[in-house]
């Protein structure tokens, strides 16, 4: 993929992101989630006809239930976890979350623009995730390999200080899984990105053949 880049013209410069970009689910994402999940969830459960959960305390004990009947289509325990997480959380009154809207995500937004604009980057390119997609939590797979800690690093940051990015599917791998790249551009780039990625995209179809299109988010 990135030969492909180098290959259409374009000028690839390594870069490393300051040390916090490496942690944003323990700073960010993980406790503005907790915060925000039950008050959203609960206004959307509130919407459901009579006889849905209302809360999410009757959603996480419609969940146990549905666990403890062995259903064909078990609660991934990861997600009852992230469910009881939630209900503890101090939600969105904190000062812990205060701080990380008003201080540590702006000061995030700060040093990446500060960054690219110190090398005239027109947009940051990576691997969308570091591992390809993880079989089903119920089923095991001994082929499946994934040596980062953290497979979804990379979107982090863009769901973090709210910049675009558009995602390239660039290669199925074994079991015809997808692999993609993505590029992250600053606010306000989204016809600078989709061009970019128009343009891998019909490098590698020249190159492969067709692939699916791209995905902005």
């Amino acid at each position: 993929m990135l030969k492909t880049l180098n290959d259409q013209g374009a000028v690839l410069i390594p870069i490393t992101l300051p040390n916090a970009f490496e942690h944003l689910w323990d700073s960010v994402m993980g406790p503005v989630g907790r915060a925000e999940l039950r008050p959203q969830l609960e206004r959307y459960l509130r919407t459901l006809p009579a006889g849905q959960p209302k809360s999410l305390a009757e959603l996480i004990h419609a969940s146990d239930i549905l666990r403890e009947r062995e259903s064909s289509n078990p609660i991934n325990p990861a997600l009852l976890k992230a469910l009881r997480e939630a209900q503890a959380s101090d939600l969105t009154d904190s000062s812990t979350y205060n701080i990380i809207l008003t201080q540590l995500i702006p000061t995030l937004r700060q040093e990446l623009q500060a960054l690219m604009a110190s090398l005239n980057l027109r947009a940051l390119v990576f691997s969308t995730m570091s591992c390809p997609a993880s079989p089903r939590f119920d089923t095991p797979d001994p082929h499946y390999i994934c040596r980062s800690d953290d497979s979804y690093k990379a979107s982090y940051i863009a769901a973090t200080v709210g910049f675009p990015e558009v995602t390239v599917p660039v290669a199925q791998i074994s079991n015809n899984l997808p692999v993609g790249y993505s590029f992250l551009g600053m606010p306000h780039s989204e016809a600078q990105l989709l061009s970019l990625a128009n343009a891998m995209q019909q490098a590698l179809r020249l190159a492969r053949g067709p692939l699916p299109g791209p995905s902005l988010r």
